[in-house]
């Protein structure tokens, strides 16, 4: 049952992609992460209520521990105006690329409080073999550099807002620091479309199921955190991965008839090389758990 619930979370991941950028097409990419949030919060608000959590019952945390939402916020924005510039598989894709980078920097350097780990050049391999699928899967759907390079940044402020996230959910519940994420993030959003005088025109006759997407990202959340702890991370993160891309591909086929062999080859070059990536960080960390537990 728990290898279904994080498959089904990460297929949720790239679907919500899709519906907050079919968003973003009736009401802009501002309106629409705005909208995204709104959503997302009242359900989550929903989820509180019911269990009688109150976000409110801890203080004394720094500031900084609140910023998930704002980065959430930022990272939807980017997803959104990037969406219809490159296929759905090369977002996916490149966010996922960004996230390794950006997890691979923070290793390295230890930012954040974490721990420095030595580089693995087995990670760079891996890398390597995902930034050939990223090119294979952009030369065949096509991209504009700028909506490359904000997918990629995209994918490191994701990676980023982890650890965030980390510091308010270590001083709360999974449940209160998604509430916080979304409140923050429909602040943020709200402040976004005032300071680019986003304008909110009549409401558009959008189809119901656009409007999903935020509220999708709380499920997701919630399976993912539901399964972490009775998974490995390991294994937890290949699924997630796969899923993902898999469900990028799946979609660019079904909906958006971009499938082909290359589109083929290059999802799994980038699937092998974020395999590879992961493999080489749980290999280089066995021994240093064999030396403790001896």
């Amino acid at each position: 049952m728990v290898y279904g619930i994080s498959s089904l979370a990460s297929v949720l991941i790239s679907v919500m992609v899709v519906l907050n950028g079919e968003l973003s097409d009736y009401y802009g990419a501002y309106t629409g992460a705005a909208i995204v949030h709104f959503a997302g919060l009242v359900l989550v608000s929903l989820f509180v209520l019911i269990r009688r959590e109150n976000p409110f019952a801890r203080r004394g945390l720094r500031w900084t521990a609140y910023l998930g939402g704002a980065a959430g916020a930022t990272t939807t924005l980017m997803s959104n105006l990037a969406y219809g510039h490159i296929s759905v598989s090369a977002i996916v894709a490149l966010s996922l690329l960004g996230q390794a980078l950006a997890a691979l920097m923070i290793d390295c350097f230890g930012l954040f409080g974490m721990r420095k780990k030595q580089l693995n050049p087995g990670a760079l391999l891996g890398l390597l073999c995902t930034c050939v699928g990223c090119a294979v899967l952009l030369r065949h759907g096509g991209a504009v550099v700028w909506a490359i390079v904000l997918t990629l940044l995209n994918g490191a402020l994701v990676a980023v807002s982890r650890y965030v996230n980390a510091q308010l959910s270590a001083n709360s519940t999974v449940l209160v620091g998604t509430w916080f994420n979304y409140s923050v993030g429909l602040a943020t959003a709200l402040v976004l479309m005032a300071l680019t005088r986003t304008a909110v025109s009549a409401v558009p006759s959008a189809p119901v199921w656009v409007y999903l997407g935020g509220m999708i990202g709380v499920v997701s959340v919630s399976l993912s955190s539901w399964a972490a702890p009775k998974l490995p991370a390991f294994r937890l993160t290949l699924i997630l991965i796969a899923g993902q891309l898999l469900t990028g591909v799946a979609i660019d086929a079904l909906f958006k008839g971009n499938f082909s062999a290359t589109e083929l080859i290059g999802g799994g070059a980038v699937l092998f090389g974020l395999f590879l990536n992961v493999w080489m960080d749980e290999r280089g960390q066995r021994p240093k758990h064999a030396q403790q537990n001896g």
